[in-house]
């Protein structure tokens, strides 16, 4: 993985998807501790960067598929996270960057 991918899946992605949340102060606060304990745990739930060794090669190249189809369509991130921490969002270059690696990364699983 290149500094730039690193840097942008950090600043972006890993916040929900990983076990190394950065808890904003207001995660502490009901009601909104609820909606964003919420959101990491179905982001962890579908790709945690955490667990990747875990995932198989097939597991590995759909959550890589994925990944690119999602920031394509602006589906990820979530639009509650870019509200809150705007520099978690992604320019065109950063979904070119992305999608470039996944689709690299994905070539190397599938041969």
């Amino acid at each position: 993985m290149t500094p730039q991918v690193a840097a942008i899946l950090d600043r972006s992605c890993r916040d929900c998807h990983s076990s190394n949340t950065r808890w904003p102060w207001y995660s502490n606060i009901a009601p909104v501790s609820w909606l964003v304990i919420d959101d990491v745990n179905h982001g962890r739930e579908d790709l945690n960067f955490s667990n990747w060794g875990d995932y198989d090669k097939s597991e590995s190249a759909n959550k890589l598929r994925d990944m690119c189809r999602e920031v394509r369509a602006g589906v990820m991130p979530l639009k509650s996270y870019t509200f809150i921490h705007r520099s978690g969002k992604l320019s065109a270059e950063d979904v070119k960057v992305l999608c470039d690696w996944t689709a690299s990364e994905r070539a190397k699983l599938t041969n």
